[in-house]
């Protein structure tokens, strides 16, 4: 996972995302952990609702960019 997943840049520069909470992360394991992590309905759900998440702002971006490096509209009359 990158960084600038958990941040976003706001009105007050770089802010954590709101959909991200430390205290729910439990990848991190001990060298003595030898069992594999299980996944329950409320993760699963979890991450379901990131990837929709992930995709709308992939959709929202790519709109942005089609907008900003688009061709011109050609039926723009701008004679003085």
């Amino acid at each position: 996972m990158k960084l600038m997943e958990f941040f976003q840049y706001g009105q007050e520069g770089f802010e954590q995302q709101k959909n991200y909470n430390a205290d729910d992360d439990i990848s991190v394991l001990d060298d003595g952990d030898t069992r594999k992590t299980r996944l329950t309905l409320k993760d699963i759900n979890k991450m379901r609702l990131a990837s929709e998440q992930h995709d709308e702002e992939q959709k929202q971006e790519a709109k942005f960019v089609q907008k900003m490096y688009g061709q011109p509209a050609l039926d723009d009359n701008l004679e003085l």
